[in-house]
């Protein structure tokens, strides 16, 4: 009788101690032992875990509350009813096209949309040398990494064809664009004065050409009178200008078309005419540089021969 009301005494004790316990918020259970208490930071509810749901039940992906029955999940990610609130309004990652919980970078760009990056995004992929942008796809172009939009809009470099992504000299008037190393270093062409680069030509009197120069260079006196008959034949059809007709047309040296245009009182120094004309007594005479490209020549020509 005596060990039947002892054990009852501890019974009845051992019950009213657990009936003051906490009670787990997601598994429901009295906690007799450790316990993990949050606080929720919007209503400042405390929610109480036991140590077996601590290590077992699915947590917030942002705040790390281990979660009951009520998960939200996004993308992936599991929330609690507050973060997931949270996480509508924030961006969206333009490589993962998933809502950032966390820290990410934004990138703007002049005619290019807004991208932001999540952190992981941000580290998993390769940028782009010319945008700087990380990119899904990027393409290997002269050892440079270029995204999509950047390759596909490449600038290079007019004499030696290299990807321009740092400093780059433009020149309008051609919409020709070069790198400093050929805009410092090469020679220029003794036409349009641009570098002369890859499949530039050496003239008959040793003048360099560049590609475009040379490519219609006119080495003929025959082709160049032929022009001149074209000229002709245009200013009487087109605007009936009939002017008188020239004695000859020649090819003159640099040298001596600077010696012959030191006696015209417009003259500039700083360069040589491509074409003068001479008068003689009631003759007049046409002098272009030799190998200047055909459009050129053109002008060239109809300048003398109308303002004779």
């Amino acid at each position: 009788m005596k060990h039947i009301l002892i054990s009852f005494l501890t019974l009845f004790f051992f019950c009213s101690a657990r009936s003051s316990d906490p009670v787990c918020s997601i598994c429901g259970a009295r906690i007799t032992s450790d316990y993990f208490k949050y606080t929720l930071s919007g209503s400042g509810e405390e929610i109480i875990v036991c140590a077996d749901c601590q290590t077992k039940a699915i947590k917030c992906s942002i705040c790390g509350i281990p979660l009951g029955k009520q998960v939200f999940n996004l993308d992936d990610r599991q929330y609690c009813s507050q973060c997931f609130y949270k996480v509508l309004s924030r961006p969206v990652c333009g490589l993962c096209n998933k809502r950032i919980p966390g820290n990410y970078t934004t990138y703007t760009a002049a005619g290019r949309d807004i991208l932001h990056v999540c952190e992981s995004c941000e580290s998993l992929y390769a940028k782009c040398d010319c945008c700087g942008r990380p990119a899904l796809y990027t393409e290997i172009i002269d050892s440079k990494t270029l995204c999509r939009n950047c390759a596909s809009t490449v600038i290079r470099c007019k004499a030696c064809g290299a990807v321009l992504l740092d400093k780059i000299y433009r020149y309008n008037i051609y919409n020709y664009t070069y790198c400093s190393d050929c805009e410092k270093n090469l020679p220029r062409c003794a036409v349009c004065n641009l570098p002369a680069g890859k499949g530039s030509r050496t003239l008959s009197d040793g003048r360099i050409a560049c590609t475009d120069c040379g490519a219609t260079a006119v080495g003929s006196i025959d082709a160049v009178i032929k022009i001149y008959q074209l000229i002709k034949g245009f200013l009487y059809a087109g605007y009936g200008m009939k002017i008188r007709e020239v004695a000859g047309i020649e090819f003159c040296s640099l040298e001596k078309m600077r010696l012959l245009a030191s006696d015209v009182s417009t003259y500039d120094n700083r360069s040589v005419p491509q074409g003068l004309f001479r008068k003689d007594n009631d003759s007049v005479k046409i002098l272009v540089q030799p190998e200047l490209p055909r459009n050129l020549l053109v002008g060239v020509i109809a300048h003398e021969y109308a303002n004779q």
